[in-house]
């Protein structure tokens, strides 16, 4: 599994679609984005609005975390309070 945890402690609300410049809900862009990647579930830490956790499968769990990482550096808008961790997690 590959867990994307996106987070701004600093703030009771969380843009992640503003802060990646979309008009698409996030597991969508990234789905669109990433090729071979599947939404399978998300949630959030201890139920605030601040931060928000995707999981993700895929063939090559690994391969595709970097590809994710990669692309979320390169999409976040400079200046932004967007936070992520791009993890795998086995079961």
């Amino acid at each position: 599994m590959i867990k994307i945890h996106f987070f701004d402690w600093e703030s009771p609300d969380l843009d992640i679609e503003g802060e990646l410049d979309t008009d698409m809900d996030a597991d969508v862009f990234l789905t669109q984005n990433i090729r071979g990647i599947r939404l399978d579930s998300t949630d959030n830490a201890a139920d605030m609005e601040n931060n928000t956790i995707y999981w993700f499968s895929s063939e090559d769990d690994e391969a595709k975390a970097a590809e994710i990482a990669a692309f979320l550096s390169a999409r976040k808008r400079d200046g932004g309070r967007l936070h992520f961790t791009v993890t795998t997690e086995t079961d």
